[in-house]
C-alpha cells in the first residue's frame, strides 16, 4: 500500500465518524420532535373529549336540578293521582331522544309514584351509594356509579324534591342517564385503531372504547 493510500483511507475513516455521529443524533432530535408532536395530539385530544363529557354532564344535572323545581313536581303530594306527572316524565323522555333510558318520581319511601314508563309504578327503585355529589341553581344532586348490563349502562342521577309550600321533603327525582353515549364518543374518537377510555381516580374504567369492552376491560377492575 502506498503512503498516498494510506493517508486517503485514514482520511476516509477520519471523517466518517463525525458523519456518523451526526446522523444518530438528527435521528434521535426527529425522533424527539415526532414523539413530541404524537403526545402533544394526545394530549389535545384528551382535553377535547373531556370537554365533550364534562359538557355532556352538565346538561344532564342542569336537566335534574331545573325539573325538580317546576310546579308539575307538586302532584306527589297527592301521590300523582291523575297520572300528569307520569305524562309529563313521558314527554321528557320522548323529547330527549334516548338520552335517558327512564324518568322515575319517588315519594318519601321510596316508590315510584310517577314514571317515563308505567311499568316501573308501585316498585322500590334501589338506591345505590353515592359514587359523586354536587349541587347546581340550589339543587343537591346525587350520582350513582353507572351500572352496566350486557350492552346497555346507565348513570342515575338523583335529586330532592321539596314542598313549594312548606320546604318539606315530598321525594325524589331520578333521571337514568343512557351512560352509553360515554361509550359512542369514545368510540368515536377511537378511530385509527387507537384505544380510549374514562377512568376514577382509582383506575377503575368508567366507560371505553369499543375494543376495550370487548376484551371484557369494563368489570371494575383498576388499570395497572
Amino acid at each position: 500500500m502506498t503512503i498516498r493510500k494510506a493517508l486517503l483511507r485514514a482520511f476516509l475513516l477520519i471523517g466518517r465518524a463525525p458523519a456518523i455521529l451526526l446522523a444518530v443524533l438528527a435521528f434521535v432530535k426527529a425522533r424527539e420532535a415526532v414523539q413530541a408532536e404524537i403526545e402533544h395530539g394526545l394530549v389535545a385530544q384528551a382535553e377535547a373529549i373531556a370537554s365533550d363529557i364534562n359538557r355532556i354532564m352538565f346538561e344532564r344535572l342542569q336537566n335534574a336540578a331545573t325539573w325538580s323545581t317546576l310546579e308539575v313536581m307538586q302532584d306527589l303530594q297527592v301521590q300523582d293521582v291523575d297520572k300528569r306527572l307520569s305524562n309529563f316524565l313521558a314527554k321528557l323522555k320522548t323529547g330527549y331522544g334516548g338520552v335517558y333510558r327512564e324518568l322515575y318520581a319517588l315519594n318519601r319511601d321510596g316508590i315510584v309514584v310517577s314514571s317515563s314508563n308505567p311499568a316501573f309504578l308501585g316498585q322500590r327503585i334501589a338506591r345505590l351509594p353515592v359514587w359523586q355529589a354536587t349541587t347546581l341553581a340550589g339543587a343537591v344532586l346525587a350520582l350513582e356509579r353507572p351500572v352496566r348490563s350486557g350492552e346497555a349502562a346507565t348513570l342515575a342521577i338523583r335529586t330532592p324534591i321539596a314542598s313549594q309550600f312548606g320546604g318539606e321533603a315530598l321525594g325524589e327525582l331520578i333521571l337514568q342517564f343512557d351512560w352509553g353515549q360515554i361509550d359512542a364518543l369514545l368510540d368515536t374518537a377511537a378511530s385509527g385503531g387507537r384505544m380510549v377510555a374514562v377512568v376514577d381516580t382509582s383506575g377503575g374504567m368508567l366507560a371505553a372504547s369499543r375494543r376495550l369492552r370487548d376484551a371484557g376491560l369494563l368489570s371494575g377492575q383498576a388499570l395497572g
